[in-house]
């Protein structure tokens, strides 16, 4: 099978993967957007930020940011608050109990993928992690762009590209 035919199996793997009911809780769990994200961002980040730089940050608008933030807000996973040195200036901060949201999404992670690798066996685990650490170098370094081919900043595409990445 050459490189083309693998890439079509892997969009359609990737396509039956997702009709699975499991894999779809497991979408929700792993939120790589949203509340969860946002949440991620904070605990990485010092617990501290404004608006605008997880906005920014995240590459999502300011106004999915505003919504998600007032959710977080209403669940007390976040406070928002004014800037000591500037009080025009608003920052979110996660509360002990985002913390606690953070720890246990990690948690609800950790054992999916811990129950993925142990159905792998211990090769096959290897082998995937040696894949996906390849598949990271390469997407990376963005040497799979030709330099007429990648999506330009501003184009419907690369607005497109930003808005899904």
């Amino acid at each position: 099978m050459d490189c083309g035919q693998c890439a079509e199996e892997m969009l359609d793997m990737i396509s039956r993967m997702n009709s699975i009911p499991s894999v779809q809780a497991w979408r929700f769990i792993y939120a790589t957007h949203g509340e969860t994200a946002v949440l991620k961002f904070l605990a990485a980040h010092g617990g501290e930020a404004s608006p605008g730089d997880i906005s920014r940050i995240l590459g999502r608008t300011n106004s999915r940011i505003a919504n998600t933030l007032s959710s977080l807000e209403e669940k007390q996973c976040i406070v928002r608050g004014h800037d000591a040195g500037d009080r025009r200036r608003v920052t979110v901060r996660i509360t002990a109990h985002g913390r606690k949201v953070v720890q246990r999404r990690r948690q609800e992670i950790l054992g999916v993928l811990t129950r993925i690798m142990n159905a792998l066996g211990q090769d096959d685990a290897n082998e995937y992690m040696r894949i996906n650490a390849r598949i990271f170098e390469i997407l990376s370094s963005n040497s799979i762009y030709a330099a007429d081919t990648r999506p330009q900043q501003g184009s419907a595409e690369g607005k497109k590209e930003a808005k899904n990445g």
